[in-house]
Parts: structure tokens; sequence; C-alpha cells
């Protein structure tokens, strides 16, 4: 069981680190990003099921705000009312999805967004302001 749980719906247990971190992320966008992941890799590590937790939580979160529930049932009831064609066409709208979403999650594009975030730090470094995006 994880050691997560009890506190999930707790929203703040330290006002003051949370207050430090939101202060970091508008102060530094690389720190607080470098935080992040480093959180993350070590809630993984000393509880994994509440990483997993955590990381459902934001799965369901995102199918639930890209509609991937609601082609689903669409799926479904093309497929119940013998729709073969239609539900031919959601099924290729869901395989479509699913593969962008692969490739955002890509270490192709990883290693692209950290080109992007190292030219970024570098031009900040040399007082150019560029935006970018993850």
């Amino acid at each position: 069981m994880s050691k997560l749980k009890p506190y999930a719906s707790q929203r703040v247990l330290a006002p003051n680190l949370v207050d430090a971190v939101q202060e970091l992320a508008k102060r530094d966008l690389d720190a607080f990003v470098t935080l992040y992941f480093q959180a993350m890799v070590l809630l993984m590590e000393l509880d994994r099921a509440g990483y997993e937790y955590l990381m459902a939580g934001v799965m369901v979160e995102t199918f639930r705000d890209c509609g991937f529930f609601e082609a689903l049932e669409q799926l479904k009831q093309k497929l119940d009312a013998g729709d073969i064609q239609g539900a031919m066409e959601r099924l290729e709208a869901i395989k479509t999805w699913a593969v962008s979403i692969e490739k955002l999650a890509s270490q192709e594009r990883f290693q692209v967004l950290l080109a992007e975030h190292e030219q970024a730090v570098q031009g900040r470094r040399k007082g150019v302001n560029r935006v970018y995006v993850m």
C-alpha cells in the first residue's frame, strides 16, 4: 500500500515549503523543473505505489480532458448498432491520438525538448529572452 494515499486529499502539509516552491517556479523555472523531476524520481524510488497512484490520476484526467473515454463510448455504440464503418472511423481516430501521445512521450521528443531548453538557458545567460514550449 502506498504511503501517499492517506495524504492525497490534504491540500498543503507544509505551507512554507509550498510557498518556497512557488517562488522558485516564478524566479527560476529551470531550477523548478529540475526539482520537479528529481522529486518525481525520488517518489518513484521511495514509494512506487504512491508514484503509480499519482501518475494514474494524471492519466485519467488527461484521458477525460481529451475526450478519450467519450470516443470509446462512441466506438461501442457504433459496434452495438452494427455500424462497422463508423466504428472503424472512431477506432482510427483513437489510434491517431494514441500515436500522437506516444510521439510526445518519445525519447526523440525528449531530446528535442532538451535541446530547446538548453538553447533557452544559453540565451538567458546571454541576455536573450526566448520562449519555449514543453
